[in-house]
């Protein structure tokens, strides 16, 4: 905590506080100023309710979500193909 920081106090005659000085006081760490933050948002809410989205196609498309390539642990093959074009072997 800043030493030259003092909580500021407030008469009946004062102006009260407003959102910038709560959020200037919580950031140098006055416990009013975080309470009066934390008091704000009980009241006001952390996430504003955002309007419902109107959907305006009849079809519903699954969206497209990640698709990894392939990582074989292992061969799934036993053994690999002999080749058959070999030294008797004429190639027509």
């Amino acid at each position: 905590m800043n030493s030259s920081f003092v909580t500021p106090t407030r008469n009946k005659y004062q102006r009260p506080y407003s959102d910038e000085d709560a959020d200037c006081l919580a950031a140098q760490g006055a416990p009013a100023a975080k309470a009066a933050k934390a008091a704000k948002a009980v009241k006001e809410g952390l996430r504003s309710k955002k309007p419902t989205k109107v959907r305006r196609n009849t079809t519903f498309h699954r969206p497209k979500t990640l698709k990894k390539p392939r990582a074989p642990k292992y061969l799934r093959k036993s053994a690999p193909k002999a080749n058959k074009l070999d030294q008797f072997q004429i190639i027509k």
